[in-house]
């Protein structure tokens, strides 16, 4: 099995502490930026949140009772409501 390394290990302890996903921020920053590039975003602009499935050990895991899906990682998405395309999203780290 290969498993790639995305981030820093010998910094993310500084930056755990100003943002509990640090591991993951900086290539979801750059998803993000490349999503933007082929499409601008009109009058159909929807600012929802998502949660999407997982039950691994993470700090900013979240447990929504309300959701189908009640564990995971909660997602604000900044979306087109008429053709369903992300053209923006943070993960929220409970801040």
């Amino acid at each position: 099995m290969v498993c790639f390394r995305f981030d820093n290990a010998q910094d993310r302890d500084v930056r755990k502490i100003e943002n509990k996903a640090a591991a993951i921020f900086y290539v979801f920053q750059k998803i993000m930026q490349n999503v933007k590039k082929p499409f601008s975003i009109r009058e159909y602009a929807c600012i929802d949140e998502m949660l999407v499935g997982f039950r691994g050990k993470r700090p900013f895991r979240i447990y929504m009772t309300n959701k189908p899906v009640k564990h995971g990682m909660k997602f604000m998405a900044l979306t087109d409501a008429r053709n369903s395309y992300l053209y923006d999203a943070y993960i929220y780290s409970g801040k």
